[in-house]
């Protein structure tokens, strides 16, 4: 397995129009009109770069998703939701997290030919694993 790269961030953002506008301005994104949150009925945005990548997934805050904790977090890692990586060597890295004793869960939905493997770090911050044709 290798890491290729970050593949996007993904934020819950307060106010979802706001922090477009503030992605948009400050660094050039552009919004996605077709969200896949959207599609699945939640409020989000994603944010693309000036060759058309999506780099910034932005969520609107939802309390039936979205669970604050004792500190007024709205999860474990506060504003970011999880970091994605773009990788290669899926069977490999699966057999690696299982010779580690590394819990992680594979999303088995089919999204094109992407697969993906998500892994939470010690300071429980979720990690995407993307790994595309592969």
């Amino acid at each position: 397995m290798a890491v290729a790269g970050l593949d996007h961030v993904n934020i819950i953002a307060s106010d979802l129009e706001a922090s477009v506008a503030f992605y948009g301005a400050v660094l050039g994104l552009t919004r996605d009109p077709h969200s896949v949150l959207e599609k699945m009925g939640r409020r989000g945005a994603w944010m693309r770069d000036e060759s058309g990548y999506p780099i910034m997934h932005i969520q609107g805050f939802d309390p039936a998703h979205h669970q604050a904790n004792a500190a007024g977090d709205v999860t474990p890692t506060g504003a970011i939701d999880h970091v994605a990586l773009k990788c290669t060597g899926f069977a490999a890295m699966i057999d690696h997290l299982a010779a580690l004793g590394v819990a992680h869960r594979v999303n088995d939905r089919t999204f094109g030919d992407l697969r993906q493997i998500f892994v939470t770090d010690p300071d429980r911050i979720t990690l995407e694993l993307n790994f595309f044709a592969d």
